[in-house]
């Protein structure tokens, strides 16, 4: 074999390693699933469980956050961005926070509503008086979304209010916001916003809303929050409009837990140990 013939296959073998490096590093970042090529064993979803938005009720009384990880089978990519493509499988939970000086009763996370299979989910807004959520359903096995709420104070297990309004697939990353209790606004497939009136299931074009737009609420008092001792790498996700309820994120290499505080005190929800 001549120097050169050796070099080359040398330099060759050097790029397969780099760029089966390049593939793993994304792999990583996008959080595995844009290149899953079979279902997802019990190690990875402990490893690749993520947190993602969180939205707490403006008196404070509870939160509803995502959680994702791998999917257990193959999902489709036609017809989805990469970004949405990347996007693991992602599951919305309801957190009720116990009444401060109510040591009797446990906050814990519950489903808002049971999963439809194949599906994965975008946490939208709450309504200005807290009582109804409004999120996106991404079904995986034929890309079709759909705009629904769901009211956090009714009957278990709870059932979802869906709208067949012509909801821009490319805009997931926009959440669903309320205006006022009845008024959702939400990216359209027509026009940059939409306005849907959740009473009557009526949308029309909005051309006053925006990225800045939302709910209104007159500014609240900030609560005065005692200094405590936080977890290491704990790092503050979300914030009540007081201030007395603070939802912090450990999201390291070999955990993810999720805490708050509130009264002056930390509760852990969840500590989960990557495997």
């Amino acid at each position: 074999m001549s120097v050169r013939t050796a070099f080359s296959a040398i330099f060759g073998v050097l790029l397969l390693q780099q760029a089966s490096m390049g593939v793993a590093k994304e792999e990583e970042r996008l959080g595995r699933a844009i290149l899953q090529r079979q279902g997802a064993t019990y190690e990875e979803v402990r490893k690749f469980q993520k947190v993602g938005r969180v939205e707490i009720t403006s008196d404070a009384s509870q939160f509803v956050f995502e959680w994702s990880r791998p999917y257990n089978w193959v999902p489709v990519r036609r017809g989805l961005s990469k970004t949405d493509h990347a996007r693991q499988q992602t599951f919305l939970y309801l957190v009720k926070i116990p009444a401060v000086g109510d040591f009797s009763t446990t906050a814990f996370a519950e489903s808002v509503f049971p999963a439809n299979a194949g599906a994965t989910y975008y946490l939208g807004g709450l309504s200005p008086d807290g009582s109804i959520l409004s999120f996106y359903e991404l079904d995986r096995d034929d890309a079709k979304v759909r705009l629904g709420i769901v009211s956090l104070s009714g009957p278990k297990p709870r059932r979802p209010v869906w709208f067949d309004v012509p909801l821009n697939r490319e805009q997931l990353n926009r959440p669903a916001r309320w205006l006022t209790d009845e008024l959702l606004m939400y990216p359209s497939l027509d026009s940059g916003w939409a306005l849907l009136n959740v009473s009557t299931g009526v949308s029309d074009v909005c051309h006053n809303c925006g990225q800045g737009h939302g709910s209104r609420t007159p500014p609240i008092k900030q609560a005065t929050v005692p200094v405590l001792t936080l977890p290491a790498n704990a790092r503050q996700i979300a914030k009540s409009q007081g201030g007395e309820l603070i939802v912090y994120l450990v999201d390291t290499d070999s955990q993810l837990s999720l805490l708050y505080t509130k009264g002056g005190r930390i509760f852990v929800l969840f500590e989960n140990v990557r495997l």
